[in-house]
């Protein structure tokens, strides 16, 4: 016998029920998923065109941009050097004559792939000594020139090449060419070539006196150096004066050599003596006595070497960098504020000189 209990509130198809409205309340909840994941992928990838065509738009405008420069700059430079002059404009100009590097008789050209890029500083700077005269000896004729400002601070020259370019300095001067030299102290054979000028400036607060008293020659002596080590050195010569091996062979200098020396640079000494003297005013035998007693000199102006040059006349004036530029607007005007007059440079004026003989 079978029976069937019914329990109050249910029926036999209640689960069936409960099971199918789940699953269509899924399949709603899912089509509107869907539907807003499309929407939201319409939106993603109209952004993606939109910022699709901004970036091109972007990259189209720029490389426009970029053409325009290069095609206006070329023919802005074209313009120049069909309508402009390159002549150098020498009317009411400085000559800047502030040389760079060592004098030679002839420019040695290299094949140095890095020369012209100063970074790699490959080469030696050589300014060639007949072009330098010329430059020198021109502007000294020059009325079109104002005057001359000469900084031979960074210039390296051989006895015979300085004096050639201090006699064309003191020339110059001569003809009537106010020469203003400035510096950051000097040596002898700076100081000859500085000594021509109509008045030199001296930095005040440099480190670097001005020394024009004369030449040395520092040599190793190395004798005593071999022994210690256990070599000996053997040297084969016959004659007088062969002082070259007697860095090997001696702790100092043989008096063949002393007299050898003496006898070769007391001539040129005795030249630089005179033209400097003759370039600053002094009677003869002053550039002597200053050396002879520079010690007793600089002891008298509390050991600055800056205010014993002005003392003794070996400079005219102590300036800063700044208070010389402003003496030189003063004396010979400016266009532009707090800058240095108008000027040319050494080379821009050998430019106007290559046609003439």
């Amino acid at each position: 016998m079978t029976h069937n209990h019914l329990v109050p509130g249910s029926s036999p198809g209640g689960t069936t029920l409960k099971a199918s409205l789940f699953e269509r309340l899924f399949v709603y909840i899912r089509a509107v998923f869907k539907n807003i994941m499309k929407k939201i992928k319409n939106v993603i990838s109209f952004v993606e065109n939109l910022l699709g065509k901004l970036r091109k738009l972007f990259v189209n405008t720029l490389t426009v941009l970029f053409l325009m420069l290069i095609t206006f700059g070329f023919l802005f430079s074209l313009g120049e050097s069909l309508f402009e002059s390159d002549k150098v404009e020498t009317e009411d100009q400085i000559l800047y004559l502030e040389p760079r590097g060592v004098i030679v008789d002839k420019a040695i050209l290299t094949n140095d792939p890095f020369e012209e890029f100063e970074i790699f500083e490959s080469s030696i700077n050589q300014i060639e000594l007949e072009k330098f005269l010329k430059i020198i000896k021109n502007a000294g004729t020059d009325d079109d020139l104002k005057a001359i400002y000469l900084d031979v601070d960074g210039l390296s020259a051989y006895y015979t090449s300085a004096l050639k370019i201090a006699d064309a300095l003191y020339e110059a001067r001569e003809n009537g060419k106010e020469i203003i030299a400035f510096t950051s102290g000097l040596g002898t054979t700076g100081y000859l070539m500085a000594s021509q000028a109509t008045e030199i400036i001296l930095e005040k607060d440099t480190y670097e006196p001005v020394l024009p008293f004369g030449f040395s020659r520092v040599r190793l002596y190395q004798k005593d150096f071999f022994e210690n080590i256990k070599v000996n050195m053997n040297v084969y010569a016959a004659g007088d004066f062969k002082s070259g091996p007697e860095g090997y062979t001696r702790n100092d200098m043989s008096e063949t050599d002393r007299f050898a020396w003496l006898e070769f640079i007391t001539p040129i000494w005795e030249k630089y003596k005179s033209k400097m003297e003759i370039g600053r005013g002094f009677e003869s035998g002053r550039i002597q006595y200053i050396g002879d007693n520079y010690p007793l000199l600089v002891s008298e102006n509390n050991g600055d070497n800056n205010e014993t040059s002005l003392s003794t006349g070996l400079v005219d004036k102590l300036m800063s960098e700044q208070e010389t530029r402003n003496y030189l607007i003063e004396k010979y005007g400016s266009e532009e504020e707090y800058e240095r007059p108008e000027g040319i440079s050494g080379r821009e004026y050998l430019s106007t000189l290559k046609d003439e003989t």
